[in-house]
């Protein structure tokens, strides 16, 4: 006599093809909480549907008869690119069977970029860090599945508890892989996240990223967004920001590209963009040697809230010309590059929209190896236009620091070299501009 496992093994596809169950509703229905039948019933249904999607391509293939591609495809078990198909975890390499748009609505990243990058966390990324110790006192998770947990973390809102349900792992197991993954790509952010080399930025390529007259020398732009965060039970009032919000202040840089050239995060959101930049390791660096990250005169743009300084260019406060106008005009367009990139970064990570982590360390970890990700990626050509995802507004500067602490004296070596990309602009006729209410001073 059969087994009953046997018999629901055998059972399953009929009765999903008889009521026209979709994959998804078997994937998320109760039985997936009973342990002892929820690998079966997954088991079953993937391997299932592959042979669905095999019988069907044979079908295609022997006729083109339009009656028969319908039948076939009416046949079909339906998998939607829904970023709640769930992922049979007991299976080996378990996401190779989702269709592709299904995976990268799950983890924000293509299956071939993926494999590119489960091959290089394998290879490289562990054997240079240091191991961590596991809160559940075992670590045999594998490293796959670490990397899979961990994409799905970042690249959703998902509670801890929902993921331990669809991975059938404890929250703690979810805990520890998610925490073991972001170790290890933290502690090889300089494999993903560093300023070029000198040679490289002499290299006009890396320069003018709109090819804009009097924008020759301009390697990329500077901007802070806020990551909005659990407030903190230190200094809590520190952390909530103009909106009334907490968050933190990420400062990054970009290129024309919109890849990340240095970031830096931590500032608590009431600190103001130019007491952030001072605070920061890129400000130090470049006090210490220009030269080595400003070579030949290049420089970054940078909206008002920073000072004019000869690696950043800002726009003029007032336009009492023509001539100022078109600057302010051509300025927006390269600085807009990092808003773009801010977009595209919490587009593909949604878990930046709300980080709920007590440790600020940890904060401080989940934002940079997003950033990382997202240069991996972008790199590899998986690309995730951003979508119009709202920029925390820039705080005053009174509201955290007074104005002696935080601002820093204009050089004139600056004023100068504003002036000279004002006039090659006004020199060129390919700049046109449409006058608003702003223009006027």
């Amino acid at each position: 006599m059969a087994e009953p496992k046997e018999i629901l093994t055998a059972m399953i596809p009929v009765v999903m093809d008889f009521l026209d169950i979709d994959l998804d509703d078997v994937l998320f229905s109760d039985v997936l909480s009973d342990s002892q039948i929820g690998d079966v019933v997954s088991a079953v249904v993937m391997n299932h549907y592959q042979n669905k999607v095999q019988s069907r391509a044979e079908s295609n293939d022997k006729t083109s008869d339009e009656d028969d591609k319908n039948e076939s495809s009416d046949d079909t078990i339906r998998v939607d690119s829904d970023p709640c198909v769930a992922l049979p975890s007991s299976l080996p390499n378990g996401w190779s069977v989702l269709p592709p748009e299904s995976f990268r609505a799950i983890y924000r990243i293509s299956s071939p970029v993926f494999e590119q990058f489960l091959k290089l966390f394998i290879d490289k990324l562990i054997p240079l860090a240091i191991p961590m110790k596991v809160t559940t006192g075992k670590n045999d998770i594998r490293d796959e599945l670490k990397l899979l947990i961990m994409l799905e973390y970042l690249g959703s809102n998902l509670p801890i508890s929902k993921l331990s349900q669809k991975y059938n792992l404890s929250e703690s197991g979810i805990l520890d892989a998610v925490t073991i993954a972001i170790s290890v790509i933290y502690q090889n952010m300089f494999l993903f996240i560093r300023w070029p080399k000198r040679e490289d930025i002499c290299d006009s390529a890396l320069c003018n990223p709109l090819e804009q007259p009097g924008f020759s020398n301009c390697i990329g732009a500077i901007d802070i967004c806020q990551v909005r965060i659990k407030t903190p039970q230190d200094n809590e009032s520190f952390y909530v920001n103009k909106t009334g919000k907490s968050s933190v202040a990420l400062q990054a840089v970009c290129d024309h590209k919109m890849n990340f050239l240095h970031c830096c995060t931590g500032w608590p959101g009431l600190m103001a963009d130019t007491a952030v930049l001072k605070d920061s390791d890129i400000f130090e660096d470049v006090q210490k040697d220009t030269k080595r990250y400003f070579p030949n005169g290049t420089f970054l743009t940078g909206d008002l809230a920073y000072p004019l300084l000869d690696w950043i260019m800002t726009p003029y406060e007032e336009t009492p010309d023509d001539s100022y106008v078109k600057y302010n005009h051509v300025h927006s367009q390269i600085l807009d590059l990092i808003n773009q990139t801010f977009q595209r970064l919490k587009t593909r990570f949604l878990r930046l929209n709300y980080v709920e982590n007590n440790k600020m360390e940890e904060v401080v970890k989940i934002v940079l190896v997003c950033c990382a990700l997202h240069n991996f990626c972008q790199n590899a050509g998986d690309i995730m236009e951003g979508e119009a995802t709202p920029i925390e507004p820039h705080v005053s500067i009174d509201t955290f620091v007074t104005e002696a602490e935080c601002l820093l004296r204009v050089e004139e070596s600056a004023v100068i070299k504003r002036d000279e990309i004002k006039d090659i602009i006004n020199s060129s006729d390919s700049i046109q501009v449409v006058h608003t209410e702003d223009d006027v001073s």
